[in-house]
């Protein structure tokens, strides 16, 4: 936001609203004016919207001491319309950040929730898969032990009927 003055020098139109004021706090209305409208023609051209607010709110302010009500209202209304564009754009701004937050951390929470359902489906299939091996093997040592036990009785058996059937042999001999 610079530009070359008559002289060849860097100037900046923040220094013509600057001098503007000092001129305006002198009484110097004509050339406060003059470097009041020079400022804002150059905010313009870049496109400065802080800084062409401030221009005609400083206009405004100036054309009221000077009684020129009329052309301060338009400079007022100038003024008006942009910082409530500009007051505007940054709640739209803000409520867009918000929006963002809030599908963000429905995002977040979505994900923490399917994360916490997968671990919870692990940890019940490390618990089905347990309980599963457990029964195999008790069902395993059951039939093990079943399968001896039967092996005893049927021998205990199988003694008694030879005990008994030797038993009659010899008492018939």
């Amino acid at each position: 936001n610079t530009f070359k003055n008559a002289g060849g020098e860097d100037m900046s139109f923040g220094v013509y609203l600057l001098r503007g004021a000092v001129y305006d706090s002198m009484k110097n209305y004509l050339s406060a004016f003059n470097d009041y409208q020079f400022a804002l023609s150059g905010f313009k051209s870049i496109n400065e919207d802080y800084q062409i607010m401030m221009c005609n709110y400083q206009l405004a302010n100036l054309k009221y001491k000077t009684k020129e009500y009329k052309t301060a209202i338009e400079f007022f209304k100038a003024y008006d319309e942009l910082r409530d564009s500009m007051v505007n754009k940054q709640r739209i701004e803000t409520i867009s950040q918000q929006e963002i937050k809030y599908e963000t951390s429905l995002k977040e929470t979505t994900i923490a929730k399917q994360q916490l359902e997968i671990k919870s489906q692990k940890q019940k299939n490390l618990w089905l898969i347990t309980a599963s091996g457990v029964t195999a093997m008790g069902a395993l040592i059951f039939g093990l032990l079943y399968g001896r036990i039967r092996k005893q009785k049927l021998q205990t058996i199988y003694n008694s009927l030879s005990a008994f059937l030797t038993g009659r042999q010899i008492q018939k001999n």
